[in-house]
């Protein structure tokens, strides 16, 4: 059994991981990256074309477009962290505190200070893990959050168990 704390930058961290990170989250983003860029271009040439020039509202429009391309992913990264100290301030995030969590051959089960946590192996979707944490994702944006920080023979232990039956 692995006990570790929790703490408010730890559930930022993983907030910002999920949304950078995650399949369903990269989909997303690019998804609102390609229509803003467009909308871009298209609001530009229009308000241009109000007074005859639409090509030169359309040309300011790419580079506009063009721009909020290259400065996308760290705005994305800013904003969603920003969204994520604000929702933890609110206790929207999980709870910051004492954690419990292990692996058995039924799955991983977790006691946090909002409670007991139980996911059979089938509901565990995948594992991915950074040099701070590793993910037990049981959900498009929803895991189980360990940090390495823990005693390292027994997260070694929890990862043999986590990678045989994952």
């Amino acid at each position: 059994m692995l006990k570790y704390e929790l703490t408010k930058d730890d559930l930022i961290a993983f907030s910002v991981y999920a949304a950078t990170k995650t399949p369903h989250a990269v989909r997303e983003s690019s998804r609102l990256r390609l229509w803003i860029a467009l909308g871009t271009v298209v609001a530009l040439g229009l308000v241009f074309a109000a007074d005859g020039s639409l090509y030169l509202g359309i040309s300011i429009g790419v580079v506009v477009a063009a721009l909020l391309w290259a400065v996308w992913a760290p705005m994305w990264r800013w904003a969603t962290r920003a969204n994520a100290k604000r929702f933890v301030g609110l206790g929207q995030l999980g709870a910051v505190g004492e954690y419990r969590i292990w692996a058995d051959e039924s799955g991983v089960h977790q006691v946090s200070p909002k409670g007991r946590t139980d996911s059979s192996w089938d509901e565990v979707l995948r594992v991915e893990d950074d040099d701070d944490y590793i993910y037990l994702f049981t959900g498009e944006l929803e895991a189980y959050l360990v940090p390495r920080t823990v005693e390292s023979h027994e997260l070694e232990r929890f990862l043999q168990t986590v990678y045989r039956k994952s």
